[in-house]
């Protein structure tokens, strides 16, 4: 019998603290367990042990934090190699996994540093805007990380993607808009209009349907 029966059936008798100890013993012999994680944060909730399940939360992201640490020493290896886009690739993951680490302003540097390489090598658009990488996993985070390296015109890119893939994510329209309000500012000439008035007002329409959706559900 394997730990999940043996635990399942001290569960239903009610005999939470020797659950909880071979969910516990499951997690020290395979920390990558996701059922063993979920069990024993479960078992605390039903003992009505709170912070002790927020605790398993917290060392999930512990383990999350460590093993992310292999795209970005895997990134290193295939730049050394001149393997530019493999590189860009892992920094992105390390970036998405783990974009609260010391080492994540680092790394959006270095993503900074290879994209420009690429766009450099590639061809531009109409616009003649060069060309960057647009991988379907492009977050918000990434955009703010770009932002706060300074780095604003691949930070519009990115938010730009998350757009076209997400018409409705509010948060990236709004931080689209500020991020052409401060490139607007920087430059003494001003380029084509690409949008930017057409943008607010559309953000304005959603807050505007988002304000009358919350007084409907006030008024049932």
């Amino acid at each position: 019998m394997n730990y999940l029966d043996q635990t399942g059936d001290l569960l239903k008798n009610n005999h939470f603290p020797e659950a909880l100890i071979l969910a516990q013993e499951q997690r020290r012999y395979n920390p990558l367990d996701v059922e063993a994680h979920v069990l024993a944060g479960k078992i605390h909730i039903r003992m009505g042990e709170f912070d002790q399940a927020r605790d398993i939360l917290t060392q999930v992201d512990q383990i999350i934090s460590e093993l992310s640490f292999v795209y970005a020493r895997m990134a290193d290896i295939y730049r050394e190699k001149g393997l530019k886009s493999e590189a860009a690739l892992c920094y992105r993951k390390f970036i998405n996994l783990n974009p609260i680490s010391e080492q994540a302003a680092a790394i959006a540097e270095n993503l900074s540093f290879l994209e420009k390489q690429e766009s450099a090598a590639s061809d531009t658009d109409e616009s003649g805007i060069e060309n960057i990488p647009k991988p379907d996993f492009f977050t918000i985070t990434l955009a703010e990380l770009y932002i706060n390296q300074g780095h604003l015109q691949m930070a519009k890119e990115v938010l730009k993607e998350i757009i076209k893939r997400e018409p409705e994510n509010i948060s990236a329209a709004a931080k689209l808009v500020s991020v052409k309000l401060s490139m607007s500012k920087l430059k003494t000439v001003s380029d084509e209009d690409d949008g930017s008035n057409d943008l607010v007002k559309t953000l304005s329409g959603w807050l505007a349907n988002i304000d009358r959706l919350n007084a409907h559900a006030g008024r049932k």
